[in-house]
C-alpha cells in the first residue's frame, strides 16, 4: 500500500503544502500552466526557492501579488473555477476545499451584505488549494494520511483586529471536521485557513506514521524563520505491507449558481495569458 504521510507537527499552511511537493520533486511548471486556465483579474507571482529551517533543507513556496484594494465575492471564486478549464479532479477538489472555507467564514462572520474577500487573500487560497490538487493529482498512492497538527499561542490581526490563536475560521474548519490540534509554546500562527481546509478535503485518516518504508521525502519552509521549532511541514512517500484502518472524508454537496535547486518564477497578469520564466 502506497501512502502520502504529511507530517504536520509544526503547522500547515497552503504555502507550507506545495513547498514539501515542490520539494519531493513536482513541477512548477506543470503548475503554472494549470493555474493559467483560470482567470482572477490580478496580476501575481508565484515562486519556489530552496532555503533551510533549523539548518534543514528546504522549499519555499511564495505568491507575491500586486497591490489592489479590490474584493471578490465568494460566488465568483466559485464561478470563475467552475467555468474554467482546469481538470476535473483539481476543480472538484479545489470547489469543496475553498466552500469550507467560505461556510466557516459565514458561520463564524456572517455578513448581510454577502461573503466578500480581499482580492490578494483570496488569490491566495485560490492558488494554494488548486495548487495542491493539481499536485496530488501528479502522484501514485493508495491514500493521504495527515499527523497530527500543532499549532502555536497569542493572538492574529484579522481586518485590524486582534483575535486569539488557533485563527477563527481554521479552527471553525478544523471542528467542522472534529480534528485535534497539539499547541505549542511559541507566538506564531501555524495553522491557516488554507492549510486547514485543504487538510480536512485530501485526508484520508490523521494518525500518527505507520510502519513504512520510506521512498521519498520533501520539506516545505514556513515563512516564520525562528530558532525555536523547525518551521517546517514534511511530505513523506513510503509503502506498507498492510492495508490500514482509514477514515473517510467528508465531501460537500455543492452547486454552483451564478456564481529543487534552483529559483523559478512566474509572472501572471490578469487575464494569465501571458507567462515568463524569471
Amino acid at each position: 500500500m502506497k501512502i502520502i504521510y504529511f507530517d504536520c507537527s509544526f503547522g500547515v499552511t497552503g504555502e507550507m503544502l506545495l513547498g514539501s511537493l515542490l520539494d519531493l520533486g513536482c513541477d512548477i511548471h506543470s503548475l503554472a500552466t494549470e493555474l493559467n486556465k483560470i482567470k482572477l483579474g490580478i496580476e501575481y507571482e508565484i515562486t519556489v526557492s530552496k532555503t533551510t529551517r533549523c539548518s534543514v533543507s528546504s522549499s519555499l513556496f511564495e505568491i507575491t501579488a500586486e497591490k489592489s484594494y479590490k474584493k471578490i465575492g465568494a460566488e465568483d471564486i466559485l464561478k470563475a473555477i467552475s467555468e474554467s478549464t482546469l481538470a476535473s479532479e483539481v476543480k472538484k477538489f479545489s470547489l469543496s476545499a475553498l466552500l469550507r472555507i467560505f461556510n466557516a467564514k459565514n458561520t463564524i462572520m456572517p455578513n448581510e451584505e454577502g461573503l466578500y474577500f480581499p482580492l490578494r487573500d483570496a488569490l491566495k487560497m485560490i492558488v494554494t488549494t488548486i495548487g495542491f490538487a493539481h499536485f496530488l493529482s501528479t502522484l501514485s498512492y493508495d491514500a493521504v494520511i495527515f499527523s497530527p497538527i500543532a499549532e502555536g499561542t497569542g493572538f492574529v490581526n484579522i481586518d485590524g483586529t486582534l483575535y486569539s490563536i488557533p485563527e477563527p475560521i481554521a479552527f471553525e474548519i478544523l471542528r467542522e471536521e472534529n480534528i485535534e490540534i497539539n499547541v505549542l509554546d511559541v507566538p506564531y500562527e501555524l495553522i491557516t485557513p488554507d492549510g486547514a481546509s485543504i487538510v480536512c478535503e485530501a485526508k484520508d485518516s490523521i494518525s500518527l506514521l505507520p510502519s513504512i518504508v520510506i521512498k521519498q521525502v520533501g520539506y516545505g519552509a514556513s515563512h516564520i524563520n525562528s530558532d525555536e521549532i523547525p518551521s517546517l511541514l514534511r511530505v513523506i512517500i513510503g509503502e506498507t505491507k498492510d492495508e490500514l484502518n482509514l477514515d473517510t472524508n467528508t465531501y460537500f454537496n455543492m452547486t454552483v449558481d451564478s456564481l529543487f535547486n534552483e529559483n523559478y518564477g512566474y509572472n501572471m497578469n490578469t487575464d494569465f495569458n501571458k507567462m515568463k520564466e524569471v
